[in-house]
């Protein structure tokens, strides 16, 4: 019976040990993971804050495209009413041309008819 005096007590602060060190243990796994949970929150309000800045740029950025695209749009309109008045200009010319060509060889052979008259009226 004397060695069954200090069997239970012995085991008995073994178990104490081994629940206190498991104590230890969950308190430090608690600190670390509540350390975690406080990097992770920062992470996630950063994120957060971050995000909310892009959709800011992203709404600024659409404001300015629409922008751009509408002054591309006009242009786009400008340029085709300045084309089709090109356009118009350059058959009025191609039409002037036609008719100035006939005029051009009348003219040239009223110059052959006034120099033949002069030599005429110089052989007089």
């Amino acid at each position: 019976m004397a060695s069954n005096a200090w069997f239970i007590p012995t085991v008995i602060a073994i178990i104490c040990a081994a629940l206190f060190l498991g104590i230890l243990s969950a308190k430090k796994e608690n600190g670390r993971l509540a350390e975690e949970l406080n990097h992770t929150s920062y992470l996630l309000k950063k994120g957060t804050d971050n995000f909310a800045a892009c959709t800011k740029d992203d709404a600024k950025k659409a404001g300015e495209i629409q922008t751009k695209q509408k002054k591309f749009s006009s242009l786009d309109v400008e340029f085709n009413q300045a084309d089709a008045q090109k356009n118009e200009l350059l058959k009025k010319e191609r039409e002037l041309n036609g008719e100035l060509r006939p005029l051009t060889v009348d003219i040239k052979s009223l110059e052959k008819e006034v120099l033949r008259l002069e030599k005429e009226l110089h052989n007089i």
